[in-house]
């Protein structure tokens, strides 16, 4: 949104994120990079994007076997926490690629 508002209606993206299969239930800012988000979709994959460039920085693939209901950032960006339809909530490193709690 320009600083100043809305001047007239927006109709056309200024970029297109295309990564997921399936229908995506959540995107969330990062707490302290400047654009970078997070997508999760019904597909069960994470992938976190540069919207400046359009481009997926990290898919994490294969780290939930079932929909992911919730994603939460640390404070300070470097892990994410995710809660999933199988009762599990995982903490992952999302540069490593690594559950690790």
């Amino acid at each position: 949104i320009p600083e100043n508002g809305l001047t007239a209606a927006l109709s056309e993206p200024v970029v297109v994120l295309e990564g997921h299969s399936k229908r995506v239930g959540i995107v969330t800012w990062h707490p302290t990079a400047r654009n970078v988000l997070l997508s999760a979709g019904c597909d069960n994959l994470i992938i976190i994007w540069n919207v400046g460039t359009g481009e997926a920085l990290i898919n994490l693939e294969d780290m939930h076997p079932d929909v992911i209901f919730s994603v939460c950032w640390s404070r300070n960006g470097s892990l994410i926490c995710t809660a999933c339809k199988d009762k599990k909530v995982r903490v992952i490193d999302p540069r490593k690629g690594k559950i690790i709690a």
